[in-house]
């Protein structure tokens, strides 16, 4: 299961088996495999490492490289943490997994709660994390991943300077921000918006969204781009030609498809 499920009031882990479930201020976790996890800060050397589930329910998830073929996760309580002995980092490394999770399985008072996630990885190329969480920012600078997904809330997403071959991004009212090399995109949303400025030469881009806005910068080659959508208006900085609500300029490396209510789509060439 990638996309994601808002099964009110539970939050519905993708790719893993862990499960939010949320009664006003309070949240339950559960997930599989309690007894196999590790408490608190570690750091971890090993070359067979390829695939990233992370679940954490409230703060941030930053993405460090490291110089050395190290793994490193940190963790930190911005605010008071209402159960100290139990809300803590927790991983488990099987059969090149790295599993992760905010706490112990249980229910907790996230009420103004937040405590961020810092994980550090070599200059390697990853082959999939993914990340289920309902709010804080998600952010990774200059590293290199060929799937990425994300499930959230209303979580923001910001990558500078990142090789992504497939980013998935599924939120309610989170915003996507990417800055790199990226071939294939999907993002799915209510009101969050994507701002995407892609250095390849190729790229597939599907929006499903209800009123986010789509900016989307290129710098080599053309687009055919379709919006499908009530309301939301199409713009780009090149002369392109229209066919109902498809727009093509040049060779069309570059499709770009939006199915919006109100959202619109907009266009730049560099």
């Amino acid at each position: 299961m990638e996309k994601l499920k808002l099964l009110l009031p539970i939050f519905v882990c993708a790719l893993t088996s862990c499960t939010y479930s949320f009664i006003g201020s309070s949240s339950e976790i559960k997930y599989d495999n309690s007894d196999q996890y590790e408490d608190g800060d570690r750091s971890y050397s090993s070359s067979d490492i390829t695939e990233f589930n992370i679940n954490w329910i409230s703060g941030s998830v930053k993405f460090v490289i490291n110089n050395d073929n190290v793994y490193t996760f940190k963790s930190n309580d911005v605010t008071k943490n209402p159960d100290p002995k139990k809300l803590v980092l927790r991983t488990w490394i099987n059969e090149g997994v790295v599993n992760i999770q905010i706490g112990y399985p249980g229910t907790y008072n996230f009420n103004n709660f937040e405590k961020n996630l810092e994980i550090g990885l070599p200059k390697k190329s990853i082959n999939t994390i993914s990340i289920n969480t309902v709010g804080g920012q998600i952010e990774s600078n200059n590293f290199d991943v060929n799937t990425f997904i994300i499930n959230s809330v209303s979580s923001n997403c910001k990558f500078k300077n990142s090789n992504i071959n497939t980013l998935k991004h599924y939120t309610v009212s989170g915003n996507l921000s990417f800055n790199g090399s990226l071939n294939h995109m999907v993002n799915n949303s209510t009101g969050g918006n994507a701002n995407c400025e892609n250095d390849s030469s190729n790229a597939t881009v599907s929006v499903n969204t209800v009123s986010g806005e789509t900016n989307y910068t290129f710098n080599n080659g053309g687009f055919v781009a379709s919006l499908n959508t009530v309301s939301g208006h199409f713009y780009s900085n090149v002369e392109y030609t229209t066919n109902n609500n498809t727009y093509t300029y040049a060779e069309p490396n570059h499709n770009i498809e939006v199915n919006s209510t109100s959202g619109g789509l907009s266009i730049y060439k560099k």
